[in-house]
């Protein structure tokens, strides 16, 4: 039985993707928590809804895809924010970062991205040169 051998570089980039789930699993989690105690009679209400509970989920698409997941996390961010504009009364621009759910996701979607970039730095050193 042959073991996964890790260089010490691959072991931090995902150990540091692990730590984004463990944030975004817990997210997550508060979410459906904060769901369960509101309806879904309008619009605003359904798409706040699935900013609180999706994270989590968008993030499980690294299993298949790495830079996918990454992109969408970064996407959902921008959705994220988007709803707590518009969902202000009055409407208005707000910091993206005023609220916990911002803050951890944009801490969890930072070590996702630098996961992401230490391995894909790895596996570009460890392939050959085409010519």
């Amino acid at each position: 039985m042959r073991l996964i051998q890790w260089t010490s570089g691959e072991m931090i980039a995902r150990a540091l993707i692990l730590l984004a789930g463990g944030v975004l699993l817990l997210q997550t989690s508060f979410g459906v928590i904060a769901i369960s105690m509101f309806g879904f009679d309008s619009v605003s209400e359904v798409a706040t809804a699935l900013c609180l509970t999706l994270a989590f989920p968008i993030y499980l698409i690294a299993l298949k895809s790495l830079r996918v997941a990454t992109g969408l996390l970064w996407a959902f961010f921008l959705a994220q924010w988007l709803n707590e504009c518009l969902i202000s009364q009055p409407p208005h621009v707000v910091n993206a970062l005023d609220w916990p759910h911002g803050d951890t996701l944009l801490a969890a979607i930072v070590l996702v991205q630098v996961g992401y970039l230490l391995l894909s730095r790895i596996s570009n050193a460890g392939s050959k040169p085409q010519t």
